[in-house]
């Protein structure tokens, strides 16, 4: 096959890799280098899966395999197959998105290659516990995280806050508002949404702190410094 004409298998493997949702989020996390290793082997595999399909159409429908090529307009040898390779790997990751839940890839790619706080947001995520969020300006928000973070997207967290407050001087959390109650009055007068309006969007950039957040162990670890303390 002419050089030039593996163009199309490499690009129809490359395309495979960021569309399909079973391989996306993990390369548009990885380096550059490494993303086009594995669009290669991505496109020597839609290749051979090709000459394999030509191979097919040939053996057991030779005119019609005859009138393809003769009204083709490219007449170079192979053109149809390396075509065909780039086609597959549209086609394959148009289909494999039709069977793939977004929500289980993005957390599959998480739990395979992700940083430390995107594993902490996807074990809160999918257990529907608490995070504590600490940030530069000393703000505290304890909530739930409404979304897995995206690469594409994860400079930011979408979070639905229970309590926020703040850290004093010797780092102990204060808390100021509760949004329980917020929206337990807003559920009382019949909102339709009664979270409408508090949704929190934290930039990633901005958070020190970060960790599951259980009311049980802070109160106990609360008392237990207040003693020590006391004493």
């Amino acid at each position: 096959m002419p050089f030039n004409l593996l163009l199309f298998p490499l690009v129809g493997g490359y395309y495979l890799l960021i569309t399909s949702r079973f391989t996306k989020y993990i390369h548009q996390r990885i380096d550059r280098q490494r993303l086009i290793f594995n669009a290669v082997l991505a496109g020597i595999f839609l290749l051979v899966l090709a000459t394999f399909g030509v191979r097919v159409v040939e053996t057991n429908f030779p005119e019609w395999s005859k009138n393809i090529k003769e009204g083709f307009p490219l007449q170079l040898p192979y053109t149809g197959t390396a075509i065909l390779s780039f086609l597959l790997g549209i086609l394959i990751a148009h289909i494999s998105n039709l069977f793939i839940d977004d929500t289980k890839a993005l957390s599959r790619s998480i739990r395979f290659i992700g940083n430390e706080l995107e594993q902490l947001v996807r074990s809160a995520f999918l257990n529907t516990a608490l995070i504590s969020f600490t940030m530069k300006s000393g703000k505290v928000y304890i909530g739930w995280p409404l979304s897995l973070p995206r690469p594409s997207r994860g400079s930011y967290l979408s979070v639905l806050p229970l309590i926020s407050g703040y850290r004093d001087e010797t780092q102990d959390i204060v808390f100021t508002t509760e949004y329980w109650d917020l929206y337990q009055k807003r559920q009382q007068d019949g909102a339709d949404d009664i979270y409408a309006g508090f949704l929190l969007v934290l930039s990633v950039g901005e958070i020190t702190h970060a960790s599951l957040f259980d009311f049980d162990v802070y109160e106990r670890f609360s008392q237990t410094a207040n003693r020590n303390s006391g004493a």
